[in-house]
């Protein structure tokens, strides 16, 4: 990393305070998304802390002890270090190129990690937390639930991720198609290596989390739901071809065995059968939630 970590900080805080006012308070698509889950973003006071010191690789979202509408999304230093590396790391050997492109991809990976951690919020996963469990905190270890019905918690994040970041998928594809000169088939393409180089490389972080192919097809399927609800997600795209670059992308660019492939044939079609993703994950987020776990 070039920058001093004075600089490196500065640039970030300036972006993703503009991140934090576009998408939570300004974002009239995510309020109507929210209201539709009966949750008033009005009453919801969210902030990021980055805990400057902190060399760990790690991120979490916490609620305020003492006003259970307000939280936190916390980034140790560490975290935004290594994946801002990463970012340079794919610029320079994916996307053969040396310029700040890599702060598209390295915004693009946080802005997923933010829509991850609202989504905890979202989905209330908070209310399946107990006081002898971190009962304020959601992050690796904060809970006191099995490991298999934590994974259910991630899943279920990552997919309300995937429809909650259409909007600036949308926005960082036209961003790498002005940067880069490519057709819409080649930039959906990267944006689908992005997606899941993010989740490859977090997947050595904890045993809660699912396994990191698992999580990139929940993900773009969340991402294919979004499209099939709103044809303005990828205008110059129609549904079979997301599908179908989606699907090449994972199958062949990323040469993935046959096991993989086997699942990626299990769970992609998801629109076409008008199902939503992973039904025993959606029983299990009921049934915790019904207080059944």
């Amino acid at each position: 990393m070039n920058l001093t970590k004075e600089l490196f900080l500065k640039e970030i805080k300036y972006n993703f305070n503009n991140m934090f006012n576009r998408q939570f308070f300004k974002n009239d698509s995510l309020k109507k998304k929210l209201k539709s889950l009966n949750i008033d973003i009005t009453r919801v006071e969210i902030n990021y802390f980055i805990e400057e010191n902190n060399k760990d690789i790690n991120v979490k979202i916490v609620r305020d002890k003492n006003n259970k509408n307000k939280y936190t999304i916390i980034f140790y230093y560490g975290f935004l270090e290594y994946f801002f590396k990463q970012a340079q790391k794919f610029s320079k050997d994916i996307l053969n190129r040396n310029d700040k492109i890599y702060w598209t991809i390295f915004y693009y990976w946080m802005e997923i990690v933010f829509f991850h951690e609202w989504s905890h919020l979202v989905r209330n996963h908070f209310n399946l937390l107990t006081k002898s469990a971190s009962f304020n905190e959601f992050g690796v270890n904060s809970n006191n639930l099995s490991i298999e019905k934590r994974k259910c918690l991630e899943i279920d994040a990552d997919r309300f991720a995937g429809k909650f970041l259409a909007g600036i998928t949308t926005f960082t594809f036209d961003e790498l198609k002005k940067l880069l000169d490519e057709n819409n088939n080649k930039i959906l393409q990267i944006i689908v290596k992005l997606v899941y180089n993010l989740f490859y490389l977090l997947k050595t972080q904890s045993d809660l989390y699912p396994p990191f192919l698992l999580r990139t097809i929940i993900l773009l399927s969340g991402l294919q739901e979004a499209k099939y609800q709103n044809e303005k997600i990828f205008p110059s795209i129609n549904l079979n071809e997301l599908e179908q670059i989606v699907i090449k992308t994972l199958m062949i660019e990323l040469r993935l065995n046959q096991e993989d492939i086997k699942k990626i044939e299990q769970n992609i079609n998801i629109i076409e059968q008008n199902i939503n993703i992973s039904d025993k994950y959606d029983k299990c987020i009921k049934e915790l939630l019904d207080g059944r776990s």
